[in-house]
């Protein structure tokens, strides 16, 4: 009997298997059959018993390979399924942690985070809603809630890529912005101040509640902290002052 040739053919196939479909396994099962009982590449080989028993030990051999290798892949699979969810569960999480949920803003927590992150300098844009106390004391907290997540929404909206915006504390917001010019940087704000005052009911306008912001630019060999420091100095320099609302702080 000539068993060895059969037997390397044998590994061969095992070897495939474990990276094919059961469709693909099935072609390959159906061929084995065939060519071994049909086929005549060989006329010494002699298609007795022997010869049989050696091709049915093949195909057992061939189906647990197919069994045993889509166990396998099964496995493998919803192994990768798991990490895939655990990680989505993971990014989700950090998410949450770094979300303000009223505002749907970056927390202050998450703030050193993006700073250690940036390579480039940035420019930093300080919000306060002026007035904003007597909101709170006079047309209840419910008001109060309403204006941040209204303003949270304005600026989402309208900061654009290279922009992140933070709830920097109670009602002061902070937009740090990386590669955009100061004059991008303005007209980004001058929108949020516009889309701002135009969704302000009657009855909160009518207790002077509006935004007032400062801006600044980091410089060369200027702490962070400085320049945010600076961006809230130019805001109060223009705070109850009006219509100058908006200001840019001079280098430091």
């Amino acid at each position: 009997m000539e068993f060895c040739p059969v037997f390397l053919f044998l590994v061969r196939m095992i070897i495939i298997i474990f990276t094919f479909t059961y469709t693909t396994a099935g072609f390959l099962f159906a061929g084995i059959v065939l060519v071994g009982t049909f086929g005549h590449w060989d006329e010494d080989t002699v298609k007795d018993f022997t010869y049989f028993v050696s091709l049915i030990v093949i195909l057992i051999t061939l189906c647990s390979a197919t069994f045993i290798s889509a166990v396998i892949i099964n496995w493998e699979k919803k192994r990768i399924e798991l990490l895939s969810q655990q990680q989505n569960q993971i990014t989700q999480l950090k998410q949450e942690v770094s979300l303000e949920p009223l505002t749907g803003l970056q927390n202050r927590r998450s703030l050193r985070q993006y700073i250690d992150s940036q390579t480039s300098r940035i420019t930093f844009v300080m919000i306060d809603i002026d007035k904003f106390k007597p909101v709170n004391d006079i047309l209840g907290h419910d008001a109060g809630d309403k204006i941040l997540s209204q303003l949270g929404s304005i600026i989402n909206e309208n900061i654009i890529n290279g922009m992140t915006a933070f709830r920097y504390g109670g009602d002061e917001f902070l937009i740090a912005s990386v590669q955009n010019s100061l004059s991008t940087v303005e007209n980004v704000v001058l929108k949020i101040y516009d889309d701002f005052n135009r969704i302000l009911d009657a009855d909160i306008k009518a207790l002077g509640t509006m935004l007032s912001i400062g801006i600044a630019e980091n410089q060369a060999e200027e702490p962070v902290s400085a320049t945010i420091k600076r961006a809230d100095k130019a805001l109060y320099s223009v705070k109850g002052i009006s219509p100058i609302k908006i200001r840019v702080s001079e280098s430091y």
